[in-house]
């Protein structure tokens, strides 16, 4: 969970990985920020996610990764 206050609203960068031991490189991610996303985001390749522009509230970063096989954890 993030709260960000007045004097430290604005732009936020989330860094993500995911352990896995059988093709590492299939590992897919999508994520939300909830109190900002309506819904899941893909990360397309990316490890991490940027947010600008936030006013100053509570949110909490969740992040989800999937195998090879599809199947979400």
């Amino acid at each position: 969970t993030v709260r960000l206050h007045r004097r430290e609203a604005g732009t936020i960068t989330v860094h993500f990985t995911a352990a896995s031991f059988i093709q590492g490189d299939q590992v897919r991610f999508r994520y939300r920020l909830r109190g900002y996303d309506d819904g899941w985001r893909e990360a397309d390749g990316a490890r991490q996610a940027t947010y600008t522009n936030l006013r100053a509230d509570r949110y909490e970063f969740e992040v989800q990764a999937a195998n090879a096989h599809g199947v979400w954890n």
